[in-house]
């Protein structure tokens, strides 16, 4: 007990987005050089991520089952940008957004599952063990 508590505060120490995740599982081991944008990701137990992950959770969700092992630079994005055919895409403010056709979805990485190098997830994706 007292070691697994010292492991967390080291992690804790040299991993400041650690505190923007909603809920982390015991034994999971984070990057000390990670980004994380929001705060709508779950983590399970048994967990292990690379450095140089991004975890990009706006309005939408990031949960990550037990038993997840994924390698380095891994980039979990829930969101995406507006497009209109003819408007340039930074001419699009907060008030003339459509906020109602599904820019962002939730990713779910389901238990048991390897993510290689280099993988990036985006919105509304989901992996499985079958």
């Amino acid at each position: 007990m007292i070691n697994k508590l010292k492991s967390k505060l080291i992690n804790l120490k040299y991993n400041t987005g650690r505190n923007k995740i909603g809920h982390i599982g015991d034994n999971v081991s984070l990057p000390w050089k990670m980004i994380i944008v929001g705060g709508n990701i779950n983590i399970q137990h048994d967990t292990h991520i690379g450095t140089g992950a991004v975890l990009y959770a706006i309005t939408s969700k990031i949960t990550i089952g037990h038993y997840v092992v994924a390698s380095h630079n891994l980039r979990i994005i829930t969101g995406d940008h507006e497009r209109r055919v003819g408007t340039f895409c930074n001419s699009i403010t907060e008030a003339t957004k459509n906020h109602h056709i599904g820019l962002d979805k939730d990713v779910v990485i389901e238990s048991d599952v390897w993510i290689g190098m280099n993988v990036v997830i985006l919105k509304g994706g989901s992996s499985a063990v079958e």
